[in-house]
């Protein structure tokens, strides 16, 4: 996206430029002061004094910093020691100055001019506790972390050389370079009535912020009175509370509260002596404070905090908030409608975006655009321009060919946004449009959450070795992933639909699920996933990535908590989309653009999302049953669905299998023969397994026996197409009448006689529909002896063997589970094919010096296991290799052959 830029220097690798520890130590400081919001990163002490292993420090985060300069012209195992000494020794010296100050300092910093080290970031793991934290920071984490600030301070040669690409305004670089650090953190200058009561104080303060914007960056929100009273101390916002040392501030919320019903009580009624309208007041401040992600304020002084969260009316009927509720039916039924209000003509054109209707978008955002540019209000114009500009790459890719918006394509095309922030451009708001204008949240948002995902997902390593510590990686990345949605969808920014933002969100999603795989007893994990969360992946969240996120750490279930109000929870959301698709179709064929197929990618996503989180959530089973009696009636009416999307059908089916009622099973069997969307996805084969494993027996009519019969060995009557042998056989052990299974068997034995096929003949000896017979299996034997051997050769490029013939595989697959001889002459006429072979047919005979152990994972079925885990030289073979040979791979097949039970 062109009108979002990182930092000057996205990926590029910047030579170190200090040659003096001093100014390497200078660096660390205002990059740290930048990256957190602050201006409390200090220096400690001067050269020559006796330094206790700390360079930077901050009180304020509890936080300090060694700075490492060394050479790079060395061997970098030679650095690598120095490094490790270094840190030992420093790390050692400031632990004997950290308790005599009563550990008041919980976070190490090792900051290096070296690189990236895995012996270095284990190290500090291994250093790390429940009462400090240690990181490693290299130059590379240290460059990629920078602030436009910063880096044009201490690299204005690679500044200047970059500034056309990333087309930095150089009004706003002149600007940039001048700005101190205490600077930063203003907004703007805003006269504040000091004689006032405080609560109106901050009613004033928040209207002139919140007069434009639904969501104020928060260190531009908290960087001037009333939150900051000095210049000698910043408030700081952490775990999404506000720490400042005005206590008037703290005092009145301490003499507010909210009841259960969501109303504003008054504690002390004297506190507010002569301010009007109270109640009315206090629900402003408390609902922009808790929009804006402030749900505590702290006393500096004294370290106490008051609670400020205040929720939104329940149930909120506005067009976004039912969005996000998937009451989609609802969406559509307010495009129709044409707000007057500027704030909900924004969250219309939104929408609508969000939707798919990105020509209708584009209008309204003009139309706003021209008001909003009469009006002076240049936040929202900026935005609404800025919006239009993004949404030409949506309007070229959903109307590609149509002639008209070609020329829209274009037009939009043409906005330049660069041009606009400079003609937009004053004293009093170049901050916000400079962060709106050059992504900043996002930039900023993308680096924090890269670098606290991957801290999750290092601990979570390091915990699986027994490592124990204590972090905040976990709060930090939701914290940072809360503020940049907000300020996205509560400012109305299209930026959501880009790559960019979905990388973000599988970084983000990635680390809740590692957070949440950490051992329940370290506190350093994600306890729980909330409504919240849930709904972040609902909407952000990929099914396919999730699916492999929750493999990858084995994760089989997640613990949720209900933390929303009422008529917003996961489980609201779910019933608005499993309930509300009659709805939502006949009002978006209403209400939407002709040709959204945009909307219905989307509806695919959001449904495969919910299924992959409904499977994981721990559920009772009366809600298992609910959800799916839900599903059930949803996919028998709802046509919107992919078919190759049923496979999440079947994974819910399968995690969820030991709580379904019987009665439910016989419901999905019926859907699976009677919906044509049904026969993907490999449900028919998860449900019939589900009932087999259940022990349950199922009535089927004859007419519903028939169709399945036709379904295999004719044309399927819904889709018209030849299903495979399993669906007759998936059916044998799960059937109620004696006469259907009987048929069955009588099918299959008829179909063989009268014409031989090797494949039905395997699938309905596995599935135990027919038994050993041999004739079947003299002719299974001619069927898989290669005519002629040599051009039968496969290359399998994952393994070491260059002979494989998957018929031969088959058959000894066959033998081994019915038992049959394999001594018999023509059985051996299969020998000198290739070792292998040989093996397999005489595994107990076989000179074990020619043994390869990669053999075992060539066919692993469970037939094969269970062979060979009756043989005690594969088990002393096996063993041999693996005391000399790491290889994970064998190493699980002897933890299955030789450590668990029967396959």
């Amino acid at each position: 996206m062109s009108n979002i830029q990182s930092t000057p220097f996205g990926n590029l690798k910047i030579p170190f430029p200090f040659n003096d520890e001093k100014e390497f130590e200078d660096f660390c400081k205002s990059l740290f002061n930048s990256l957190e919001g602050v201006t409390s990163y200090k220096l400690f002490g001067r050269k020559g004094q006796k330094q206790h292993g700390l360079d930077v420090y901050s009180t304020q985060k509890k936080t300090v910093i060694q700075c490492k300069l060394k050479s790079t012209d060395r061997k970098d195992k030679d650095i690598v020691k120095e490094l490790l000494d270094d840190l030992e020794k420093d790390f050692s010296s400031f632990k004997k100055f950290n308790s005599a100050r009563g550990n008041k300092y919980t976070r190490f910093v090792f900051a290096s001019s070296f690189k990236d080290d895995v012996e270095i970031s284990t190290k500090c793991m291994d250093l790390s506790s429940e009462k400090i934290e240690v990181d490693y920071w290299s130059w590379t984490e240290l460059t990629r972390e920078m602030s436009s600030t910063v880096s044009y301070k201490y690299f204005p040669f690679f500044a200047k050389t970059n500034e056309d690409y990333y087309e930095v305004n150089k009004e706003e670089l002149e600007i940039n370079k001048e700005a101190s650090e205490e600077s930063q953190v203003k907004v703007a200058s805003i006269t504040i009535d000091t004689s006032q009561h405080i609560l109106d104080q901050l009613h004033s303060y928040l209207k002139l912020q919140f007069s434009q914007l639904n969501f104020v960056p928060i260190h531009l929100l908290i960087g001037e009175y009333p939150f900051k009273i000095d210049e000698l101390h910043s408030p700081y916002f952490s775990n999404f509370g506000v720490s400042t040392k005005n206590a008037d501030l703290y005092d009145l919320f301490e003499n507010t509260g909210v009841d259960g019903n969501n109303n504003i009580l008054i504690k002390n009624k004297s506190f507010f002596k002569g301010v009007k309208a109270t109640k009315g007041k206090l629900k402003y401040v408390l609902s922009k404070l808790s929009s804006n992600l402030i749900f505590s304020i702290e006393n500096h002084e004294k370290r106490v905090a008051t609670d400020v969260r205040y929720f939104h009316d329940e149930g909120c009927p506005c067009i976004s908030c039912c969005f996000f509720r998937l009451e989609f039916g609802k969406v559509f039924k307010q495009f129709s409608k044409r707000p007057v209000n500027i704030d909900n003509r924004f969250k219309w054109a939104f929408i609508n975006y969000q939707c798919g209707n990105f020509l209708k978008s584009v209008k309204i955002f003009g139309d706003i655009s021209a008001k909003t540019k009469i009006n002076g209000e240049n936040f929202r114009y900026f935005i609404s321009r800025n919006n239009q500009s993004s949404l030409a790459s949506f309007v070229r890719i959903n109307y590609w060919g149509n002639s008209k918006q070609n020329e829209l394509y274009s037009e939009l095309n043409k906005i330049d946004t660069e041009e606009l922030y400079c003609d937009l451009l004053n004293k009093d708001d170049h901050k916000m449009l400079s962060w709106i204008k050059n992504g900043s949240s996002y930039s900023q948002s993308r680096e924090r959450v890269y670098h606290e995902s991957k801290k999750i997902k290092e601990y979570y390593q390091f915990q699986l070795n027994g490592g124990r510590g204590f972090n905040s990686h976990i709060n930090n990345m939701i914290v940072e992933y809360a503020k940049l949605d907000a300020f996205l969808v509560n400012n109305y920014i299209v930026y959501d639909g880009f790559t960019e933002f979905k990388e973000l969100s599988e970084m983000f999603i990635e680390g809740l699920i590692a957070s949440h795989a950490i051992d329940i007893s370290h506190d350093s994990r994600l306890r729980h996933f909330d409504d919240w969360l849930l709904s972040k992946m609902v909407h952000y969240g990929k099914a396919d990535d999730m699916l492999k996120m929750f493999r990858r750490y084995d994760l089989s279930t997640i613990s949720y908590n209900d933390s929303s109000i009422k008529g917003e929870s996961f489980f609201d959301m779910a019933n608005n989309f499993f309930e509300g698709y009659k709805t939502t179709r006949r009002e978006f064929n209403v209400n939407c653009e002709d040709g959204n197929q945009y909307f219905w990618e989307k509806y695919n996503d959001i449904f495969c999302n919910l299924l992959v989180i409904l499977s994981a959530i721990d559920l009772d089973k009366v809600k298992v049953n609910l959800y799916t009696e839900k599903l059930i009636k949803y996919l028998n009416d709802e046509e919107a669905i992919n078919p190759i999307n049923m496979r999440y059908v079947a994974h819910f089916i399968k995690k969820k299998k030991k709580y379904i009622y019987k009665k439910n099973f016989e419901k999905i069997l019926l859907q699976l023969i009677d919906s044509r969307k049904m026969h993907y996805g490999n449900v028919f084969e998860t449900v019939t397994w589900a009932i087999r494993s259940l022990g349950i027996k199922i009535s089927l009519s004859k007419k519903r026996f028939k169709e399945v019969e036709s379904m295999v060995f004719d044309k399927c009557a819904k889709c018209h197409e030849k299903h495979h042998i399993e669906y007759l056989l998936n059916l044998f052990h799960i059937l109620k009448s004696p006469d259907q299974i009987v048929r069955i068997k009588k099918i299959i034995t008829d179909s063989l006689n009268e014409e031989y096929d090797m494949e039905i003949h395997y699938e309905a000896s596995l599935f135990d529909v027919i038994g050993s017979s041999t004739a079947l299996l003299n002719k299974f034997i001619k069927e898989a002896t290669p005519i002629e051997r040599p051009e039968t050769k496969i290359k399998v490029h994952t393994l070491k063997l260059t002979f494989r013939d998957h018929k031969v595989d088959m058959l000894i697959n066959y033998c081994f589970k019915l038992n049959v001889n394999l001594k018999t002459t023509k059985m051996q006429s299969f020998v000198k094919m290739h070792p292998y072979y040989d093996w397999l047919l005489n595994l107990k005979t076989f000179d074990y010096k020619n043994f390869d152990p990669q053999w075992i994972n060539e066919y692993p079925t469970k037939y094969y296991f269970n062979k060979f885990r009756k043989e005690e030289l594969i088990k002393e073979h096996l063993g041999a290799y693996l005391k000399e040979n790491k290889d994970s791979r064998l190493e699980r097949s002897y933890f299955t052959l030789y450590g668990g039970k029967e396959t």
